[in-house]
């Protein structure tokens, strides 16, 4: 029990030092970035919504976008375009392709922040 509080408390305390904006994340000044944890992923949806679907192709999509948010050295614009291209292949009906590439292009900063400052680290 000790050991897990102290790990969180260290791991906590060095990831001050990723700072992201405009969809990328870099470390403070002299300090380099690790990727410290796998990136998870849960399917499609975030923050306790999960939009269920039906179709695997749309899930390995969402599942591959949430491990490249968390992929040391990723960049957010990337991460999205390589998402919708998936969602594209998939052939995904054009309203669900829509809904999903419109959501994590305008609300996925957010997402992308956590998901870094969750996997990658600074030392």
């Amino acid at each position: 029990m000790k050991l897990s509080l102290f790990f969180c408390l260290f791991v906590s305390v060095l990831s001050v030092d990723l700072s992201c904006s405009s969809g990328a994340c870099i470390c403070a000044a002299g300090l380099r970035a690790v990727q410290f944890a796998p990136p998870s992923f849960n399917g499609c949806g975030t923050k306790g919504m999960n939009l269920d679907q039906n179709e695997p192709m749309v899930v390995d999509c969402c599942n591959n976008h949430d491990k490249c948010y968390g992929t040391l050295g990723s960049k957010k614009a990337t991460c999205d375009a390589t998402f919708c291209t998936c969602l594209n292949n998939a052939k995904t009906n054009f309203l669900v392709r829509s809904v999903f590439c419109t959501a994590v292009r305008t609300f996925g900063e957010s997402a992308f922040e956590t998901a870094q400052k969750t996997h990658v680290n600074c030392n």
